[in-house]
């Protein structure tokens, strides 16, 4: 089986043909993930010297309701290895959005991220 095949009992092919209904991600899912996953700075001096120049992210509790419903659909950790690559790229990219300004923007931002994060998993699951 290559890569870009899935085996016809993958959840992710399963939930694209409808047998099974969608994981959704919470915003406590998320802060899980990000307690496991820390980011790490090695020079603390550069460390510093960004946080100077930046405001602290938005922690996720904070988040508009919009921006946390559309966040859960992000959700990777069901799909099988080779489509978790692709989907937890999205995932990272609509949390640095979601930490940005609440307004009606953002939530559109991440609707067009979800939709692209979508094609690109089914890129990968379709069999020609």
């Amino acid at each position: 089986m290559s890569n870009n095949q899935c085996p016809e009992s993958c959840p992710h092919c399963q939930v694209f043909q409808g047998r099974v209904p969608v994981e959704v991600l919470t915003a406590a899912d998320v802060l899980a993930r990000e307690q496991r996953n820390p980011v790490v700075e090695y020079d603390k001096e550069q460390a510093a010297k960004k946080k100077a120049g930046k405001k602290e992210p938005k922690p996720l509790e904070q988040l508009s309701a919009p921006v946390t419903h559309v966040l859960r659909f992000f959700a990777w950790s069901h799909l099988p290895p080779h489509l978790q690559e692709v989907s937890r790229k999205f995932a990272d990219l609509a949390e640095a959005v979601a930490r940005g300004p609440q307004n009606p923007e953002t939530t559109v931002a991440l609707l067009k991220l979800l939709e692209a994060k979508d094609c690109a998993v089914r890129a990968y699951v379709v069999k020609e």
